[in-house]
């Protein structure tokens, strides 16, 4: 056997091995390796020299090493697949435990997201929310027990979250997705065609820009799909907002559960402002930016979160068909408001968690948080 047939040999096992790491089509070259190969079958090893023989075992184990390698290292790992869930939304999961090892007693999966829209004003003009903020901010859930599923479609923020709890990686699943295939995401022109109406009120963000408008009601579309994945096993789902824990300032292990006497059959909501009527036309709700239970936090089991978003989604198709739409927070009120109940009719009601006053923005977070002793 001549040793140029040895050498096309050598290079079609080595360009078949990168071929298959790196998913290249055969090249010429390649493709005479292998008519090279094919002609090894009939060969008789007698008429090989002593050093060609040697050679010729070397290649030979070289090619059951590769073939070990290429399974070992290259191959999917079935544990990181994308679940059929996900690929609903064109996501990929970016990072996933290889085991679960979820704590006895933490029967409660907290669910978050960041998209990543760019800075954007919110309160008074030149108060910009930037993303150095929700990275700050996200350091809160640093030391949270529970298991925690973060939907982000930043890789950034991805490398950002895995790099914060790489020592409690057991409980934290990211998951990268495709914003703009979110039901959410996709009503974005119809969202900033009905803000740019004529006389349509301006309140930054919530009205002026469509896409933090989408982020505010892409929460409950991802909520739901961690509701059905549920990887963690758990009973119960709860949002909360990146920023939500900023002001608690949790410095140590802590963990969150559902609040004393709790519904399973409703959604948990923190009050906002009591005096608000539920006769408030719609028309005013959106319009005026009213709020009456904030939309950061919402707790529910599994199949009631997944019915939730439903009924949410229909609310907000409904809402634009007749040119309405803000946040999360003004779809909540307008569809639970007597005006919205008599045409949405929802089957999932609400458990509305009254704090001492109003404006109590993270009422609910704080009784649902306990310390680790």
């Amino acid at each position: 056997m001549p040793l140029s047939r040895i050498r096309s040999t050598a290079i079609w096992f080595s360009r078949k091995l990168g071929c298959r790491r790196n998913g290249v089509q055969q090249t010429e070259a390649e493709n005479a390796a292998t008519r090279d190969m094919t002609g090894l079958s009939s060969l008789n090893t007698r008429c090989l020299h002593t050093n060609d023989k040697r050679l010729l075992r070397i290649l030979l184990a070289a090619a059951c090493l590769s073939l070990f390698l290429q399974k070992t290292f290259f191959e999917p790992d079935p544990g990181i697949a994308i679940r059929k869930s996900e690929s609903v939304l064109d996501a990929r999961v970016f990072f996933t435990p290889n085991r679960t090892t979820v704590s006895a007693g933490h029967d409660l999966t907290v669910v978050t997201a960041f998209f990543d829209i760019g800075p954007f004003e919110k309160g008074s003009p030149g108060n910009y929310f930037t993303r150095t903020k929700y990275y700050l901010w996200s350091r809160s859930l640093m030391h949270i027990q529970n298991p925690l599923v973060v939907f982000t479609d930043s890789e950034r923020f991805a490398s950002h979250m895995k790099e914060q709890h790489n020592r409690s990686m057991e409980n934290v699943r990211i998951i990268l997705l495709n914003r703009n295939s979110s039901w959410a995401f996709k009503l974005r022109n119809q969202i900033e065609d009905i803000f740019n109406s004529p006389g349509y009120p301006k309140h930054l963000p919530n009205t002026v820009n469509a896409e933090y408008a989408c982020a505010q009601l892409a929460k409950y579309d991802v909520m739901a799909r961690a509701a059905r994945d549920n990887y963690f096993k758990t009973r119960y789902f709860a949002w909360v907002d990146v920023g939500y824990l900023r002001e608690s300032r949790l410095e140590s292990k802590f963990y969150m559960k559902a609040p004393n006497g709790f519904d399973d059959k409703k959604i948990a909501m923190g009050l906002i402002n009591s005096s608000l009527s539920m006769s408030t036309p719609v028309n005013d709700i959106f319009k005026e930016n009213m709020v009456w239970v904030g939309g950061g936090l919402f707790l529910g089991e599994k199949s009631v979160i997944i019915q939730h978003e439903k009924q949410f989604k229909q609310a907000v198709d409904y809402f634009i068909s007749v040119r309405l739409i803000n946040t999360d927070q003004q779809v909540i009120y307008a569809m639970f408001s007597k005006e919205g109940t008599n045409v949405l009719k929802p089957k999932v009601e609400l458990q509305i968690y009254r704090p001492p006053g109003d404006n109590e923005w993270f009422y609910l977070g704080t009784i649902m948080t306990h310390m680790m002793t």
